[in-house]
């Protein structure tokens, strides 16, 4: 509970494990311009960042909480034991512009972030047989663990789920 926040979209730990978190520190380093826990119920990791050009801030990671904090989301629960997620910090840190899990009913996770004209793409792995997929290249889970690339075509500043043409 003693972690630096400034200017936080959630600036207190949800109750979990393990919350994940997000900062911007100054140019020369020296002070927060803002920082911010990102977390639910449960465990939280942030495993990918990405900054773009409106100065937004993307976070990626994995989750087992239930009540993360959802706005405008393409996927509103957690569909597994952990699921991906992708959150848009605004500018400046203090709020959640939008935020998403993805995920099927075992184990997925975001491991990296993308950020392109058309779209926000979010890479991963999944053991979900059931992972959400739209014109999927590969249309089942073929081990364990598959990669999978999906992309959040941008509207508005904003993200939403599309699919990815082979």
């Amino acid at each position: 509970r003693d972690f630096p926040v400034a200017g936080a979209a959630q600036p207190l730990p949800a109750g979990g494990t393990t919350d994940g978190f997000a900062a911007k520190l100054n140019p020369a380093g020296s002070s927060l311009v803002y920082s911010t826990y990102l977390g639910g119920a449960s465990v939280d990791h942030c495993t990918a960042i990405a900054l773009d050009l409106a100065g937004a801030l993307w976070v990626a990671g994995y989750t087992a909480s239930a009540n993360l904090p959802m706005k405008a989301p393409a996927q509103g629960s957690n569909a597994g034991l952990y699921d991906a997620f992708l959150v848009q910090l605004a500018s400046n840190g203090g709020s959640i512009e939008q935020s998403t899990y993805l995920g099927g009913s075992a184990s997925d996770s975001a491991n990296a972030i993308g950020i392109a004209s058309g779209g926000i793409y979010v890479a991963g792995q999944t053991g979900s047989a059931n992972f959400p997929l739209r014109e999927p290249v590969q249309a089942s889970l073929s081990g364990m663990l598959d990669g999978f690339i999906t992309r959040f075509g941008r509207d508005g500043g904003g993200a939403r789920f599309v699919p990815i043409t082979p």
